[in-house]
């Protein structure tokens, strides 16, 4: 049943990458769509999404309750992060692929694929450590993951240029839009509802163009691009392996240090770990001048591949 669940969640990405690359293919689009669709999400229907996503789902009078999780959590991902960076510099994975590397690694797309999962796995008994989870990605995506895709240039002359610190770089539309959630929530202002259901309508679109968009980079780069090269292969190791194990020792040792944390949350914090990278990494890479091509496959194969993997994370968390 786990395994038909898993599959249910996972076949709708799928299909709708393949109709990307249908349209493009059969030529009922041209390949310069990929720009309007990568504005369009990243300044138009992400920003919408977090702040309705953040609003509907987050109490801040909970999360004093929560702080224990939380910092282990953060705890996770500056060792994730370190470890990525390391393993950079030791495969020397080259410019214009660093950022996704990273982010294959570290970040989740806990929203779309992590929260269907976790509530047919653990049910609402876990929905507050899922949110502790979800805003510890949040912020970690639109701060330090996308910045450093946006600042990781496949050409050198961009890069250089691009490796100084830009605040216009760090401010990206998807982090206004939660910051502008948090103000909203501290400040208990209440949103007018046409304005809602509008943001919550623009919101919905990220997922689906995102995709679309996957389908579209693949076709204009052609399937073979499709392939376990070293840094990919590299990427799906630290996503499936590395970071669902480093999150299991983490929560192992802070019980052992006697702050022990219920079973449910080591539970949905591992297999949350273990979910694939963000639908929207190759729109970032577009934005950044990196390689949109590797970061389409990490998206693509880690989709593929983690039907295989959470019953394998399963057992883990077992």
């Amino acid at each position: 049943m786990l395994l038909l669940e898993i599959i249910k969640d996972i076949l709708p990405i799928i299909f709708l990458m393949a109709l990307g690359y249908f349209l493009l293919e059969k030529k009922f689009i041209n390949d310069g769509l990929n720009a309007n669709l990568a504005f369009l999400v990243m300044n138009i229907a992400l920003p919408s999404s977090i702040f309705v996503s953040v609003l509907k789902t987050l109490d801040l009078s909970r999360l004093g309750t929560l702080k224990d999780p939380l910092l282990l959590g953060a705890g996770v991902l500056v060792v994730l992060y370190a470890i990525s960076v390391l393993l950079v510099k030791v495969c020397r994975i080259p410019r214009g692929r660093r950022g996704s590397f990273i982010n294959g690694i570290v970040n989740t797309n806990s929203l779309f694929i992590g929260m269907p999962l976790n509530a047919a796995l653990f049910g609402d008994k876990a929905i507050s450590y899922f949110l502790v989870f979800y805003v510890l990605s949040l912020f970690s995506i639109w701060t330090i993951g996308a910045t450093l895709v946006v600042n990781d240039s496949s050409s050198s002359s961009d890069a250089v240029g691009g490796s100084r610190f830009q605040l216009k770089r760090l401010l990206q539309a998807p982090l206004v839009g939660g910051v502008a959630a948090f103000l909203v929530l501290l400040l208990g202002i209440q949103v007018p509802k046409p304005l809602f259901a509008t943001l919550n309508y623009l919101g919905n679109m990220v997922t689906g163009l995102s995709l679309i968009y996957i389908g579209i980079s693949l076709s204009v780069a052609g399937l073979s691009s499709i392939r376990f090269d070293r840094d990919t292969l590299v990427a799906m190791v630290g996503k499936f392996v590395l970071s669902p194990v480093l999150t299991a020792g983490i929560f192992g040792l802070a019980a052992l240090l006697g702050t022990a944390q219920p079973v449910i949350a080591s539970q949905t914090f591992i297999v949350q770990s273990a979910v694939p990278t963000l639908a929207v990494l190759p729109i970032l890479a577009e934005q950044g001048k990196g390689d949109v091509v590797y970061a389409a496959n990490l998206v693509t194969i880690g989709t593929l591949l983690f039907v295989v993997v959470v019953p394998l994370v399963m057992l883990l968390v077992s």
